[in-house]
């Protein structure tokens, strides 16, 4: 949580609000990604990562486990796992 909010510039309660709202979207799942690897992992490496595991709207898989992993850890009466809304955002990055 402390390399998210380093990268991202945001304090502790920003992240926890973004994180309740559950409006999470594919810069702040990849960005979260590149926090979790220490830096290790490339937004490439994660939308690859992401695709090979079936998109972020694949009901199960890594990309889920991990997005329900930081939430049940992290944000309080959140028992119930997620699904991934839609978006019309693109999963591509520019390099």
């Amino acid at each position: 949580m402390m390399q998210y909010c380093e990268r991202q510039a945001v304090d502790l309660s920003g992240l926890l609000e973004q994180l309740a709202s559950l409006q999470l979207n594919i810069k702040t799942l990849v960005a979260m990604v590149i926090a979790a690897s220490d830096g290790s992992w490339d937004e490439a490496a994660i939308c690859d990562w992401i695709d090979e595991n079936g998109g972020i709207f694949a009901k199960d898989g890594e990309v889920v486990d991990f997005v329900n992993y930081v939430l049940k850890n992290t944000v309080v009466n959140q028992s119930e796992p997620i699904e991934m809304a839609q978006s019309e955002e693109k999963k591509s990055v520019s390099l």
